[in-house]
């Protein structure tokens, strides 16, 4: 998928050295993800932990939606 298609809606940081942008689908079941390398991933399902937390996995790693501060929407 082309850089420029990816429409950030949140970041989470991980280091002094920069973090993940994820964006969600419109649909809201799916996400990918941009990390330190700039790479867009492929979409992939939104899963649910047992207490109905949602959740993906970027290279092994779990990360929960709600650990990501949403982007404003400055387009309105």
């Amino acid at each position: 998928m082309a850089q420029q298609d990816f429409k950030p809606q949140g970041y989470l940081t991980l280091s002094n050295s920069g973090g993940i942008e994820i964006e969600i689908n419109d649909s809201g079941d799916a996400v990918r993800f941009r990390m330190y390398n700039g790479n867009v991933s492929h979409w992939q399902e939104i899963k649910f932990d047992k207490d109905g937390e949602m959740y993906f996995y970027a290279y092994s790693n779990r990360y929960y939606l709600n650990q990501f501060m949403r982007y404003e929407d400055t387009n309105h």
